[in-house]
């Protein structure tokens, strides 16, 4: 699958023709090397552009430090005390977005969904036929019992009507020492 750029107006749509050729192939590791590039890159323009008072923190600084929060190094090139308490808390962002537990889940559930769109016909053709055999496997069965009792019951109350029959003739034949 190509990346295809949908921009069609303009400078940008030129910009896009001339970059789209030389894009790799879009799948799950391509996705995962730009999410951190290009998160790398925006953190670091947003810690660099929020600096106070302004450009107190060189770029440079700002992607050494945008880049060691997302991969979890804890190197650092200026004193984090120096820093606002918005530029901590995009710190603090980036390590929980570039750490093991989230970027393997985002992962998983990122192929998960490609796997499913992929098989979609397959896993609707499987639920299809397991359907198709339920139902057959239903029309085909006959009801066991006349109610809804279970099966131990019907034997107990089968012998019951049974037993009380047997009494009942007892008790209605004649009796021959009374003729």
């Amino acid at each position: 699958m190509r990346l295809d750029i949908g921009v069609r107006c303009g400078p940008l749509a030129r910009l896009g023709r001339l970059v789209t050729p030389y894009l790799p192939e879009l799948n799950w590791l391509a996705v995962h090397w730009a999410y951190f590039i290009l998160t790398c890159l925006f953190s670091a323009v947003l810690l660099w552009a929020t600096a106070t008072p302004f450009r107190s923190l060189g770029f440079t600084d700002a992607l050494f430090l945008a880049t060691s929060a997302m991969t979890e190094a804890g190197l650092n090139t200026v004193n984090l005390l120096t820093l606002n308490t918005f530029q901590q808390a995009v710190l603090f962002v980036l390590i929980i977005m570039g750490s093991a537990i989230f970027v393997s889940a985002s992962i998983i559930f990122a192929r998960v969904k490609a796997f499913e769109r992929e098989f979609s016909v397959v896993i609707q053709r499987l639920r299809d036929q397991k359907q198709r055999r339920m139902l057959t496997s239903i029309s085909r069965r006959e009801p066991r019992f006349s109610s809804p009792t279970p099966r131990f019951w019907s034997r107990s109350l089968e012998l019951a009507r049974v037993g009380s029959h047997q009494e009942s003739e007892a008790a209605s034949a004649p009796d021959a020492s009374s003729t």
